[in-house]
């Protein structure tokens, strides 16, 4: 009796440690549609390259959400893991202004 007790608790910690965080995006820019297809990513993706080179980054991950609709809407999902406060503050405030 006491060998299973141990094995079924071991069974819930392991089961409880397995389960993944939900991943927390700090910045979503959304590609939507009024009838006539989606904004092009392409300024917003221009500055990413230019903010990595700038602040020495090697890499923002990204993360395209989507078909969200008919006319193809989808997301840019960011969770800037990579940019300390500052940066992650600087990044936000310069990508509102290009994607606007």
């Amino acid at each position: 009796m006491k060998i299973f007790t141990l094995l079924t608790a071991l069974f819930l910690v392991t089961s409880v440690s397995a389960q993944k965080q939900p991943t927390i995006y700090k910045y979503v820019v959304i590609f939507g549609s009024i009838g006539t297809g989606t904004s092009s990513n392409k300024p917003l993706l221009t500055y990413i390259k230019t903010f990595k080179a700038k602040h020495k980054i090697k890499n923002i991950a990204y993360y395209n959400v989507g078909p969200m609709g008919k006319e193809g809407e989808y997301y840019m999902a960011f969770t800037l893991a990579e940019l300390n406060k500052k940066q992650c503050t600087i990044f936000v405030k310069e990508a509102d202004k290009i994607v606007q």
